[in-house]
């Protein structure tokens, strides 16, 4: 029986935020949108056949501010490469094939996300080629989010403190 040139052993996902897009309103249609993709392949020492996958999706990419959901996402992957694959081409084949296979789950996990933690319907992400896959940047490179604390409804006023009673 013939082996697949890669199995996907385990996935999991490192990193989940989601955050409602405060520009957008309920009633406004979503624009499209692109996202942003990196990823990084880490062989394993022990095993030259065992290889890890880390990848990051942010939602839009960092430049766009278009839709109702902001959110990044960490995935993680540990695959086997079958051992007929040549050396030089096994970190390859994680990062574009292993790349599929993982965006392709985080396609499924953000629309669960999406679907339960906001007013708006749920989005898939935008199918991606494996030419964007092998380009994708190296995640040292993935972007700082800085987090902007959520505007409350609630009065940000002191409260005031009672005054203590002196005894006599």
């Amino acid at each position: 029986m013939n082996h697949p040139p890669l199995r996907l052993e385990l996935h999991y996902y490192d990193e989940v935020h989601t955050r409602l897009n405060p520009d957008i309103k309920p009633s406004e249609s979503p624009t499209p949108f692109s996202v942003g993709v990196w990823s990084s392949v880490l062989e394993n020492r022990e095993d030259p056949l065992k290889f890890m996958l880390r990848m990051r999706i942010m939602v839009p990419h960092p430049d766009k501010e278009s839709i109702p959901i902001r959110g990044s996402f960490g995935i993680i992957g540990l695959f086997t490469v079958d051992e007929g694959v040549p050396e030089e081409q096994r970190a390859s084949i994680v990062k574009v094939t292993g790349g599929a296979m993982l965006y392709s789950a985080s396609r499924e996990f953000i629309l669960l996300v999406t679907y339960r933690t906001s007013p708006f319907p749920p989005f898939y992400l935008p199918t991606l080629s494996g030419k964007a896959l092998a380009e994708a940047p190296e995640i040292e490179t993935f972007p700082e989010v800085k987090e902007v604390p959520p505007q409350s409804s609630r009065s940000t006023k002191p409260k005031k403190t009672a005054k203590k009673k002196e005894k006599v």
